[in-house]
């Protein structure tokens, strides 16, 4: 049963993100933080993308009343919400933001977020040094790949909408999974097409960075850390950032300066409308939700079942023919 804090926190979410967002639209005077189209972009006009100013404000201040974070990890959430909004003003290089998500990274492990052992369904296995890897990987990993997939309207923020919603289902404390739902459905109605406002640098590397916090207190138990199904049931994501790095690097080109070929970009090069690609990507990721909270206690049938998919879905995406006309 959910109690009635849970259900303020939501509430409390919800409105301060719709009517934050809804502020900064009218507040939005077409020079400073917008979105302007260039060759990677998809949309038309110029767009704020100052969103993530209330989607922080909308997830930290509930959580704080509520007394569900620590120091640390604020002051971690904070910097890289504030490294996205310097960010979104002047473009800062990649090795600039990797740093201060390094740093971040490391707040949270201090704070004793870390992973220590592997668990299985066989039984668990202790990590070291490697785990301490995997930690600033998951971490930092997640904050960038919530990042890449934002460059269609709603696909980011309903990624991370029904992941949340997932966990509040499943987690005997749901507030801060709660929170998030409330944040993002606030926001999804101002970014759903057309969009009217965007989330920015700000707003994608806080959720990427908060969601890897939740999504591996919830995937660490007395048996260590699901890493399997922790990877799994962030799949979408996962699956979109990995095959943008190791194909950026087949092309011989840095990985980590962006492109026009993710997944959204190549199913709207084969015709389908925005509202078609946000379709098929969010019952993929639902897919693997489901999948990933399942991977939590057996791993073997079901992590075929994800690699078989991923792999359905990417010759779904290669061999598609190209197409003049839109479709759904």
């Amino acid at each position: 049963m959910i109690g009635i804090r849970f259900i303020f926190a939501f509430i409390a979410s919800f409105f301060i993100s719709y009517f934050g967002n809804f502020l900064l639209i009218l507040m939005s005077d077409g020079k400073k933080f917008m979105d302007l189209p260039n060759r990677r972009k998809i949309h038309n006009g110029n767009i704020p993308r100052s969103g993530g100013i209330a989607l922080f404000l909308s997830i930290i201040i509930p959580t704080i009343i509520a007394g569900g974070i620590s120091p640390l990890i604020f002051i971690a959430s904070f910097m890289v919400f504030l490294l996205g909004l310097v960010d979104d003003a002047i473009n800062l290089d990649f090795r600039s933001k990797f740093t201060v998500q390094f740093i971040a990274a490391t707040l949270c492990v201090v704070d004793g977020l870390k992973i220590e052992k592997l668990a299985t369904s066989f039984g668990s296995l202790d990590l070291g040094f490697a785990g301490l890897v995997l930690t600033y990987l998951w971490i930092i990993g997640m904050t960038n790949a919530i990042n890449l997939i934002d460059g269609l309207d709603g696909l980011a923020i309903s990624t991370v909408l029904f992941s949340s919603a997932f966990l509040s289902f499943t987690l005997n404390n749901p507030l801060i999974p709660l929170v998030i739902v409330g944040a993002s459905f606030g926001f999804l109605i101002h970014n759903f097409n057309p969009a009217k406002i965007f989330m920015g640098d700000s707003g994608s590397m806080f959720l990427g960075f908060f969601m890897s916090i939740v999504v591996l207190k919830y995937f660490t138990d007395l048996d260590g850390t699901w890493i399997v199904g922790m990877g799994v049931f962030m799949g979408y994501p996962v699956l979109d950032t990995t095959y943008a790095f190791f194909r950026r690097l087949h092309e011989r080109r840095n990985p980590f300066l962006p492109d026009r070929k993710h997944f959204h970009h190549q199913l709207l090069e084969k015709g389908f409308s925005q509202k078609g690609v946000l379709f098929r990507l969010i019952l993929l990721s639902v897919i693997f939700n489901f999948l990933g909270l399942s991977l939590r206690r057996v791993d073997s049938v079901l992590l075929f079942l994800y690699v078989f998919i991923s792999g359905i879905f990417y010759i779904h995406v290669k061999g598609l023919p190209f197409k003049t006309e839109r479709r759904f």
